[in-house]
């Protein structure tokens, strides 16, 4: 008697499988660094539902029209420019999960089709966040100028420079579109080390507090964790990783009390980090955005994908939105190009 030798379709547990794991996948990739877990938790991953870009409105001047008077005196009507917009290009990704004919008939029997499926659904979950937790702190220019504009391009080093949001940064009128940075290498206090790191901190921290308005994080690279972590006695000393529920969940986290009242000192680094070497970015994340779009965020779009001349079949998760930033003047890096 033939023994039965059931084959079982993997387009079907393709479709039935993966809308779960695009759901699953957009929540771990917003929990693959501290800056995206900071801004999911505030609120500050918001849709995007069309245009041609993503447009956020900036307030750059108060209105002047602000007088004290007395008795009959005329009041002050002139109209105000106080607003304009930026308009930040829109970026997508894809990650694929394919099944060539010959894995197909090599596989079959359900434990078997479930434990391949299984395998390249996960190696496409981590891929994904892998490279996405690496573009969150991009230029821009990688992969030909398609990937992710992240906190080298919004928090740049060179705050006086380059084109943001469709705002000229180098032209004077827009010195209020620049971000603060300081490099260690050309201050007077020298390069960075643990006696000179929590005067850098306050000195950071001075320039961007604006009444009780502040940074509130700060992610830092392996060197600036390990400097500021021995400038610290016992009794300052606070680490832990965060807990469940938590900001920032599994990061390495000091604390520092500045100007603008404590803050978390996060490690964004470790073997394989994404942090730029010695840099520290001081970040109000109030406004900090990103912005998805509801029906590419990690969704499976189309069916099956089988082309005329290749024996297999592919399903696509998509995604589409990108960072932007309203305010560019309460964000900081601080670095040091020392060699």
């Amino acid at each position: 008697m033939a023994v039965r030798s059931e084959v079982y379709d993997f387009g079907d547990l393709l479709t039935t499988t993966l809308p779960d794991i695009g759901t699953d996948l957009a929540d771990n990739i917003t929990t693959s660094t501290m800056l995206l877990d900071y801004l999911n938790r505030q609120g500050n991953v918001k849709p995007w539902t069309g245009g041609r870009g993503l447009q956020e409105g900036l307030e750059y001047a108060f209105n002047e029209s602000f007088m004290f008077y007395n008795g009959y005196e005329f009041l002050n009507t002139s109209p105000n420019e106080i607003m304009t917009t930026a308009l930040f290009p829109i970026k997508q990704a894809s990650i694929a999960v394919s099944i060539s004919g010959l894995e197909q008939r090599m596989n079959r029997g359900k434990a078997a089709v479930i434990d391949l499926l299984e395998t390249k659904i996960n190696n496409a979950r981590r891929s994904a966040k892998h490279y996405f937790a690496a573009s969150v702190y991009s230029d821009g220019t990688g992969f030909n100028g398609k990937e992710l504009l992240g906190l080298s391009a919004l928090v740049s080093k060179t705050p006086n420079t380059g084109v943001v949001g469709g705002i000229d940064a180098s032209d004077a009128t827009n010195a209020w579109w620049r971000n603060v940075a300081m490099n260690a290498a050309t201050n007077a206090r020298g390069p960075i080390t643990k006696d000179n790191v929590q005067a850098y901190f306050n000195d950071m921290t001075l320039q961007l507090t604006r009444g009780n308005d502040g940074p509130n994080l700060i992610v830092v690279d392996n060197f600036i964790w390990s400097a500021y972590r021995a400038s610290l006695t016992e009794m300052q000393r606070i680490e832990s990783k965060t807990g469940d529920g938590e900001a920032g969940a599994g990061f390495p986290k000091l604390v520092y009390y500045g100007p603008g009242g404590k803050m978390d000192v996060v490690l964004d680094g470790g073997r394989g980090g994404n942090m730029p070497a010695k840099t520290a970015y001081f970040l109000n994340t109030d406004y900090l955005r990103l912005r998805e779009d509801p029906g590419r965020r990690w969704s499976v779009v189309g069916g099956d994908r089988m082309n005329t001349n290749q024996d297999a079949i592919t399903r696509l998760m998509l995604w589409a939105g990108g960072f932007t930033v309203t305010n560019r003047s309460m964000q900081g890096v601080l670095f040091d190009t020392t060699a």
